[in-house]
């Protein structure tokens, strides 16, 4: 999947090999500043891989608009979906369930 923030089997490959590991969802409640990265291959807050729903972070891009920083992951997924419909004419399939089954 490539996201070694919150996936255990792209954790540990980026820690095998060095890799940045970019934190951008969040326990709600937590740290949203989304400041969890590291060259190491490990995140500044600890707690990598985090692989329950949370509240996006780090997770804006001023160049398209789309700014889902601080939303709760379903509405988050919701709204870049909604996006990718509208722009690329198509709709991008997943399971609001997936978040909890990336962690084994």
């Amino acid at each position: 999947m490539a996201v070694p923030g919150h996936d255990s089997r792209d954790f540990e490959f980026a820690q095998k090999f060095g890799l940045d590991i970019k934190q951008v969802v969040a326990p709600a409640g937590g740290d949203p500043s989304g400041n969890g990265t590291s060259s190491s291959g490990s995140s500044s807050s600890g707690e990598v891989p985090y692989c329950d729903e949370g509240v996006a972070v780090a997770s804006s891009s001023g160049s398209s608009g789309l700014d889902i920083n601080g939303m709760p992951t379903a509405a988050a997924k919701d709204k870049v979906g909604s996006r990718c419909r509208m722009v690329f004419d198509y709709d991008i399939p997943y399971h609001h369930g997936m978040m909890s089954s990336m962690c084994r």
